[in-house]
């Protein structure tokens, strides 16, 4: 996410659903500065990015990819997480974080 010439993770919008092979998505969790709660934004580049973050988030297993490497204090930054995922057949396969940035 300090990288902003970083270029691989795109998804061609010319080419038919069917053909999609890999997705994005991003995984962005805030402090609600009113409430002091926490607020997680979730969005794909496409359909099945989507579908992907929504399982990271609803999965402990697929969210400990992340928690298990954070750094310590991340609880109480702002959080964003780069995910792929892979589509086969249609379906998204685990989520995989490929990036992330605790601020």
């Amino acid at each position: 996410m300090n990288n902003p010439t970083q270029t691989s993770w795109r998804l061609d919008f010319i080419s038919r659903v069917g053909s999609i092979a890999h997705d994005y998505s991003l995984v962005t969790r805030v402090q609600d500065p009113l409430t002091g709660q926490p607020v997680v934004l979730l969005t794909g580049l496409g359909a099945y990015g989507n579908s992907s973050a929504s399982e990271f988030v609803s999965n402990p297993a697929y969210f400990w990819q992340f928690a298990k490497h954070a750094p310590k204090f991340w609880k109480d930054r702002t959080v964003q997480i780069v995910l792929e995922t892979t589509v086969v057949d249609g379906r998204v396969s685990i989520p995989k974080v490929v990036a992330e940035h605790v601020y």
